[in-house]
């Protein structure tokens, strides 16, 4: 019994240095199994997480904006993944017109590549696009072909394809689940040039600003979805840090989380599909996955790649300085996860609020305007929201311009925030 203890500990002795050289030397240390199995839910599939963020219903003299997550939404988005090629010859290149006729048109926050957008269909593979990737897909009312478009290059492919047109006929002319706002085509203006296919308001309305809470996670699971015992370090702002010395999980007063971790080894760049799987698997066993949730942004290199994604109410994103769901990945795994998820309650109202055409708040007088103005390159997607400031909700333009987003108040036009399209601020 003596020789066993003394071997053990031996074995042990021998373990801890290691891993102490391992930290020393920034090394991985062995990964370390949950005390016990912690499922926070279903993992979704990819074609749930990367549908569009809006559907426009165009018609010759009006414009509606469907609730992102609404019956008609989903009904659209269905119909969509239901379209199938018509003959061989089927692609075609195209125009980027002065503006879109009559149709549907989804937009994306960013550039979906083909891997991605061909999660959506059962008869389409990646290799049957023949583009990199697009942000706009306009569907016609005159079932001519179906147009995929890269707004920041202008490019346009044009696809003959069998199409269930009776549904768009129908929506068009039965619009459901919409704004009430009225939509128009944003047109250059003084200060600043403009792209097809990008829709503001068409004079000023009334919004709700609904009240919110932050989500609650279950931590002590979270806890031990990472680890089996690690050390406990106390902020004097609260701020509660767990560690095994190589890893970290932050939890905020707040309720906000955030996880990081050191280097690992280099791994072959993958795609944006195969980065959005290994998203969506790491949060649904870090937290859960969130109902009702888009990504929004991706982008990066090949040794670093970052995923944003944000949930959805009333129709429309929920964004925030730190808020929603981020992924950076550093040699493909993901090195830095934060969770800081803002619910508006949809049976408490706070307040109401005038909310402006963009154009109205790109003068030269405003804030906005000036800034818009230096860019010196064309408008070419914006998008209504609310933005977490302070203790409320704000409802904000975003706006995309010269490989940069602007949050701009949708109220009185100051700039928010402002962030790269790339990822960084």
């Amino acid at each position: 019994m003596t020789k066993f203890k003394t071997v053990l500990l031996v074995m042990l002795v021998t373990s801890s240095l290691v891993l102490a050289s391992m930290l020393i030397l920034g090394q991985p240390s062995f990964s370390v199994e949950p005390e016990e199995q912690v499922w926070f839910g279903p993992e979704p599939v990819l074609y749930e997480v990367s549908k569009p963020s809006r559907i426009y219903i165009v018609d010759t003299n009006e414009i509606f904006l469907v609730h992102t997550f609404s019956e008609m939404y989903d009904e659209l988005v269905a119909t969509f993944a239901q379209i199938e090629l018509g003959s061989e010859d089927v692609w075609t290149s195209g125009q980027y017109r002065s503006s879109l006729s009559p149709g549907i048109v989804l937009r994306y926050d960013y550039q979906i590549s083909r891997g991605l957008l061909a999660s959506y269909f059962t008869t389409f593979y990646e290799s049957d696009f023949p583009f990199a990737s697009v942000d706009i897909i306009h569907i016609p009312l005159d079932r001519g072909p179906i147009e995929f478009i890269n707004s920041a290059t202008g490019e346009v492919w044009q696809l003959h394809a069998q199409f269930a047109w009776g549904v768009l006929e129908n929506a068009l002319a039965h619009p459901r689940d919409v704004f009430s706002y009225n939509w128009v085509e944003l047109r250059p203006g003084e200060n600043y040039t403009v792209v097809p296919g990008v829709y503001q308001l068409a004079q000023t309305e009334t919004m709700v600003v609904p009240n919110y809470i932050q989500e609650e996670l279950n931590h002590d699971a979270l806890i031990r979805s990472f680890y089996l015992e690690p050390v406990l370090i106390q902020e004097a702002d609260g701020t509660e840090i767990y560690t095994d010395g190589f890893q970290a999980l932050r939890i905020f007063p707040s309720g906000a989380v955030e996880y990081s971790v050191g280097s690992h080894g280099r791994a072959d760049f993958m795609g944006q599909a195969e980065y959005a799987k290994k998203a969506m698997g790491f949060v649904s066993t870090h937290g859960g996955w969130v109902q009702d949730v888009l990504l929004t942004h991706v982008g990066g290199t090949p040794e670093e790649y970052r995923m944003e994604y944000v949930p959805y109410n009333f129709g429309i994103p929920v964004l925030g300085r730190d808020s929603g769901l981020t992924l950076e990945f550093l040699n493909g795994e993901v090195n830095r996860y934060r969770r800081s998820l803002v619910m508006p309650k949809s049976d408490s109202i706070e307040k109401y609020v005038e909310i402006n055409p963009l154009s109205q708040l790109l003068t030269p007088l405003t804030q906005a305007g000036r800034y818009v103005a230096t860019l010196d390159s064309p408008i070419h997607d914006l998008a209504l929201a609310y933005y977490h400031i302070d203790d409320g909700l704000v409802p904000v333009w975003r706006v995309w311009v010269g490989g940069q987003i602007i949050l701009i108040g949708a109220e009185d036009g100051r700039i928010l925030e402002i962030k790269s399209t790339s990822g960084g601020e």
